[in-house]
């Protein structure tokens, strides 16, 4: 859904974790070319390597979630999220299309974060923005696959026990909806590529093909 007509793409990717949304902006950066930020990029700013030095150290026996720190909560993830905007802004500037994938979870309740959004990544500039936001969705049979196969670092300390385990899937929304104008994906059925196709359509990267 597009809050600005205009030539430059920003596809928003948002949602659950282990939904798609790296595979999905893979795709895109590989077909169209388009510059892809990614929030898990370790190398994205100093905050964020310094969240994967403390995700590579951690002890499941002896330190807490790195996510659940204050310093992630207070410090880390408000720079993490500056970068990430910053450098998609960067992008756009240069004229080029963009990417920002990111779960968005505390954003999710804002119905005003596109208007927001466009604003910082336009920042003093003239450049118009149209921002397509696609929340991502699957079932919890599908995340639970997806993240035991990608085995990410990231990932562990929701993977300490079973019990741990059983309450992050209870605290899960599986049918949660953004507050903010978007378009749902849900990748629990049918190839990632064909979802892929479809942002890439409603995003306007690609033009649909004419009925016959």
């Amino acid at each position: 859904m597009s809050i600005i007509e205009t030539s430059l793409e920003c596809v928003v990717l948002a949602g659950l974790n282990a939904s798609g949304k790296s595979t999905v902006s893979g795709i895109l950066k590989k077909q169209f070319g388009i510059a892809v930020v990614d929030k898990d990029d370790p190398n994205l700013c100093p905050a964020s390597q310094k969240l994967d030095g403390l995700i590579q150290a951690y002890n499941p026996e002896t330190d807490k979630n790195p996510f659940e720190t204050d310093e992630y909560k207070t410090r880390l993830r408000p720079a993490i999220y500056a970068a990430m905007f910053n450098q998609a802004s960067q992008a756009l500037q240069a004229g080029k299309n963009v990417i920002i994938d990111s779960p968005f979870g505390t954003e999710a309740k804002d119905d005003q974060f596109l208007v927001e959004l466009n604003k910082k990544l336009r920042g003093d500039s003239e450049v118009s923005i149209s921002i397509h936001a696609f929340w991502i969705r699957c079932s919890e049979e599908t995340l639970t696959k997806r993240m035991k196969k990608r085995n990410a670092k990231r990932d562990a300390a929701k993977r300490v026990s079973d019990v741990v385990w059983k309450k992050y899937i209870e605290d899960i929304d599986f049918n949660l909806a953004p507050a903010f104008p978007h378009t749902l994906i849900d990748t629990t059925e049918g190839l990632i590529e064909d979802h892929a196709r479809t942002i890439a359509i409603q995003s306007g990267l690609i033009t649909p093909p004419a009925p016959r």
